[in-house]
């Protein structure tokens, strides 16, 4: 009975023991030492943990970086087919006094934010990949602490400025996302000039990849 159960609680695409393995290995590697794991405790699709990085000397500010997301392989458009793009894991910042635990929308949305999307290939059976935008449910704020709306995606770099992915044991490439959270006339903006435009616009104003609630808008 106990067997049968579990079963039916398995999700339809999961990571093996050996791919999770590694996908933890190269948070480790790239992100430092996981000091939690957000467990899902339903997941019908896919098993969307989170992990925790928590903020050191250096770099003072979480790091939140899901597995589960690429157990799914997205479907991308036929002229990307083959190029490992079809798996994807994703990646916010936090500042170091944020309330990861907290269940409120002001502390919970960065992470309802992550499920959502990490979601959003299964459930509207497409992919996502950088460039991407997003916007949050009928264009409303994430939370009442915020403005912020919408979200668009880059690619993670390493300290060298590369693109960040792993290889799993199969051979299948997973790459990982930033999410970069926007107000509406920065997406606007965006849509107008393309995405290079208001990374450069948000690098001129000083924007950087930790979250802030109430950072300027760099487009108003």
């Amino acid at each position: 009975m106990g067997i049968f159960s579990f079963l039916r609680r398995r999700p339809k695409y999961a990571y093996t023991i050996n791919e999770t393995e590694a996908l933890e290995a190269y948070i480790e590697k790239q992100y430092g030492e996981i000091e939690t794991v957000f467990h899902e405790l339903k997941s019908p699709d896919i098993h969307l943990d989170i992990y925790v990085i928590k903020p050191t000397e250096q770099e003072n500010y979480y790091k939140l970086v899901t597995v589960g997301v690429g157990a799914y392989q997205m479907q991308v458009p036929q002229n990307l087919q083959g190029l490992g793009m079809d798996k994807a894991e994703l990646v916010i910042f936090l500042p170091s006094h944020w309330n990861i635990k907290g269940i409120k929308d002001v502390d919970y949305w960065p992470i309802r934010m992550m499920k959502q999307i990490g979601r959003l290939p299964i459930l509207c059976n497409t992919w996502i990949g950088e460039g991407h935008s997003i916007a949050s449910e009928e264009g409303k704020p994430y939370a009442e602490n915020t403005k912020l709306n919408s979200c668009f995606l880059l690619c993670a770099r390493a300290e060298d400025g590369a693109a960040q992915s792993v290889l799993l044991p199969s051979g299948k490439k997973v790459r990982f996302y930033q999410i970069v959270p926007a107000y509406r006339e920065e997406m606007d903006y965006k849509l107008e000039n393309g995405c290079n435009a208001l990374v450069q616009r948000m690098i001129e104003n000083g924007v950087d990849m930790v979250i802030d609630p109430n950072r300027k808008n760099v487009c108003k």
